[in-house]
This record gives C-alpha cells, structure tokens and sequence, in this order.
C-alpha cells in the first residue's frame, strides 16, 4: 500500500524482479540503442541505466548497453535507497557514456522540479 502522501518515501519492494526482467530484455534485444520512459517509467529507465552501468543484476551482463535515453516527466525515485543508489551513479561519472535528454513540466503538480 503506498501512502496517501504522494511525497512520502517508500520502498519499492518488487524492483529487483523488475530490474532482472528489464536488463534480460535488453540482453534479449540488444542492440538497444535508445531508451524511452515516460513518469514512473522516466524513473524506471534511469535505474536501468544505472543498473546496466554498475554491472546488472545477478551477473547479468549487457553486451552493448543503451547509448541514449529520453525520460520524460520523471523524477528520483520515492524509494530512497534507489535514489541514492542514482545519485551516487552520477557522482562518479557512471552516466557519462549516455546521451539523456530530461523532459520536465515547470508546473507539474505530481513530480515538482526538485525531485
């Protein structure tokens, strides 16, 4: 159950699954040279790009991984050991090999421009 505040930290419980089966796909598929997300997909994409950064789950490895990613109406993760696992991704310089363009609204009342 997510609470009412739509603000308030949670734990997303199931991502590792979701993260398994994301990477998979691209292993699958590849060569996936774009990624697209749209709001919680925005944020789904940066994780995967991160978790293809970092060296994917279970070992799972991404020959040629994304070189680009479009995450439109996105924003950190409410789950906070996620977020900062994003934040510190970008702190070293793990994105640095990725193109991303940021589609943000000034007046979204769901995702604020902080997040």
């Amino acid at each position: 159950d997510l609470p009412a505040d739509p603000h308030s930290p949670v734990r997303y419980s199931s991502w590792p699954e979701s993260e398994a089966h994301l990477v998979s796909l691209l292993v699958e598929h590849a060569p996936v040279h774009i990624i697209f997300g749209f709001s919680q997909g925005a944020m789904a994409a940066a994780l995967l790009l991160a978790a293809v950064r970092k060296g994917g789950p279970a070992g799972l490895v991404v020959p040629r991984p994304p070189v680009a990613a479009v995450l439109v109406a996105g924003g950190l993760p409410r789950d906070v050991a996620l977020a900062e696992m994003l934040r510190e991704v970008g702190r070293v310089g793990g994105f640095r090999e990725v193109e991303v363009l940021c589609v943000v609204g000034e007046v979204d009342r769901i995702v604020p421009m902080e997040r």
